[in-house]
């Protein structure tokens, strides 16, 4: 379940095969990094998570608060829509970072300890 919902977040389609007859692991260049490696990746991916929650929390703000006033109106209003759009993506895609993120620390052999941090 949690597969099907990660793919679906990420937008890929889940192979036909069942993960269980995936076959071994290849190591590989995400597999080949220390933990501490791994916590400073998952830890800017918390960071730029955080930080997107905030800039889409303050451009929602802004936009509603002109749309209240009605005012400013024209090219600055569209400017306050498009910023609030970007703010909105880039949340989403920050969002979606982190748990693919700990999926590939969990494949790549980290130890759970330093993955609970990030698992909220």
């Amino acid at each position: 379940m949690r597969r099907a919902w990660l793919a679906l977040a990420l937008g890929l389609a889940l192979p036909a095969v069942p993960a269980a007859a995936d076959g071994p692991a290849k190591p590989s260049e995400a597999s080949a990094l220390s933990s501490e490696a791994w916590e400073a990746r998952l830890a800017e991916a918390e960071q730029r998570r955080t930080s997107a929650r905030e800039r889409a929390a303050r451009s929602e703000s802004a936009l509603s608060r002109a749309r209240h006033r009605r005012h400013p109106r024209g090219e600055a209003l569209d400017a306050l829509v498009a910023a609030a759009t970007d703010a909105r993506r880039e949340r989403a895609a920050a969002e979606a970072e982190l748990p693919a993120l700990l999926e590939q620390a969990r494949r790549a052999g980290v130890e759970p300890g330093v993955l609970r941090r990030f698992e909220n």
